[in-house]
């Protein structure tokens, strides 16, 4: 799976953040995005990405600044994955949401306890 795309002149192109709810209905394109996109791929645990939202950038808002809330999903097609998102809101300077988010699969399965589970031992085999 390709993580990072690149334009014309070999500079890595920023992601698409897709804002959705928990059952990939896809609610828009998040805009008024900074530059400052993280993006944390582990192998052994969850991957991360964290970005900031301007309510008002270049005198254009956003649109979809009221949804942006906990426990929606951002999902991001270049990596084709869905992350949980937790947003904090900084009133500074400028009005800003700092978001965070857990790929989505880990999230889910880390909710759950498995009762009476047995892989590769001599109950299962």
């Amino acid at each position: 799976m390709r993580k990072f795309t690149y334009d014309v002149f070999h500079q890595i192109t920023p992601p698409t953040l897709i804002l959705s709810t928990k059952y990939h209905k896809h609610l828009g394109t998040i805009q008024n995005v900074g530059d400052n996109i993280a993006n944390d791929f582990n192998m052994a645990s969850h991957q991360e990405i964290s970005f900031d939202v301007y309510k008002t950038m270049d005198g254009e808002e956003c649109g979809l600044w009221d949804q942006i809330v906990d426990f929606k999903y951002v999902f991001v097609p270049e990596h084709n994955e869905y992350y949980e998102i937790s947003v904090s809101i900084d009133d500074a300077d400028n009005t800003i949401k700092h978001v965070v988010g857990v790929s989505a699969g880990e999230v889910e399965l880390s909710q759950r306890y498995l009762r009476d589970f047995h892989c590769n031992d001599e109950i299962d085999i």
